[in-house]
């Protein structure tokens, strides 16, 4: 099953048609002329192939007089079975259409990137005759680079976000997601693009979310979320956390006391609002999809204490069909 980075990643390549062809650029391969402006999607479906209905991730049409295709497939891990579909999708391509078609693969890892480099030999070299060999282009820590200018994330957002996700596993992680989410803050995306940010924390380790929330606020930011909810909710329940920690200190009548109420108080009030954000959360993106819970499942949403599951169940929202799905262990 994909998951919510697999699906937000093509999401993020499919909303961002030019997004393709820059990498493609950066990395030396020669395009058509009109590569940038002419980018459209075409379908990834092969019914021919075996099993039936094979799909790729993505597939790209470059350029229109003289046209390239792009097999585009994400990799989180590497998986043998599904490197062995990758010439499938090429050939196919390339049978249907008569267009040069380049393989390209994403990966989140120095491992994954390294192994789906590795050429896919069909036919190995004999007397008189070359190899027959697929070289797949991948895209991973050692090829995207890290975006941490903010102006030049302001001017290229999706570079960012897939720098910001591609990095978040490594010492960069809390420079380039800090940069992305700075760069969406004054470049707004469409409601459904938002979701990118969510799908950056999501990539992110649990234990580098407190470091980006320092970065945000040293940057005026009153919360870590775009969305103008999601901050009024983490400022609220920051402030009521401090005022029940004042008053616990003036109950105590002692300095100690004030102080330990106060620190408590804050550390409550950021949960708490961390967690009214994420359940805010979660309910909007569902709403912005169509979907509705069922006022048992609401409730139980709305109960949920636990922030790292409630991460995983607003990652979830992102790319489940059946809202009845949602709160499954």
């Amino acid at each position: 099953m994909p998951s919510s980075i697999h699906q937000g990643l093509i999401h993020l390549f499919r909303t961002h048609l030019s997004l393709a062809p820059s990498l493609l650029e950066m990395l030396g391969v020669p395009l058509p002329p009109d590569a940038h402006s002419f980018v459209v999607e075409k379908s990834s479906r092969f019914s021919e192939l075996s099993p039936p209905d094979y799909a790729a991730d993505l597939v790209l049409q470059l350029g229109e007089a003289k046209a390239i295709a792009v097999v585009l497939e994400v990799q989180r891990r590497f998986d043998p079975d599904k490197r062995a579909s990758w010439p499938r999708y090429v050939v196919h391509h390339w049978a249907e259409t008569g267009q040069a078609t380049l393989l390209v693969i994403v990966a989140l890892d120095l491992a994954t990137e390294r192994r789906c480099a590795e050429p896919i030999v069909i036919m190995p070299a004999v007397r008189g005759h070359a190899a027959f060999a697929f070289h797949p282009i991948v895209l991973g820590p050692s090829s995207v680079p890290v975006v941490t200018d903010v102006d030049f994330a302001r001017a290229h957002p999706a570079l960012a976000i897939l720098s910001a996700i591609v990095h978040a596993q490594s010492d960069e992680a809390v420079a380039s997601a800090t940069t992305a989410v700075r760069a969406l803050d004054v470049h707004p995306l469409s409601d459904r693009d938002t979701l990118f940010l969510d799908l950056i924390f999501a990539a992110l380790p649990t234990h580098i979310l407190p470091a980006i929330e320092q970065v945000m606020t040293q940057h005026h930011h009153d919360g870590p979320y775009l969305s103008d909810t999601f901050n009024e909710l983490f400022s609220k329940g920051r402030e009521e956390g401090r005022q029940e920690g004042r008053q616990e200190g003036r109950q105590e009548g002692r300095q100690e006391g004030r102080q330990e109420g106060r620190q408590e108080g804050r550390e409550q009030g950021r949960e708490e609002g961390w967690r009214q954000a994420l359940v805010s959360g979660i309910a909007s993106v569902l709403r912005s999809r169509g979907l509705r819970l069922q006022p048992h499942q609401a409730e139980q949403l709305e109960a949920c204490r636990d922030l790292e599951l409630l991460q995983r169940w607003h990652a979830r929202a992102v790319t489940i069909d059946d809202p009845a799905r949602l709160l499954d262990e």
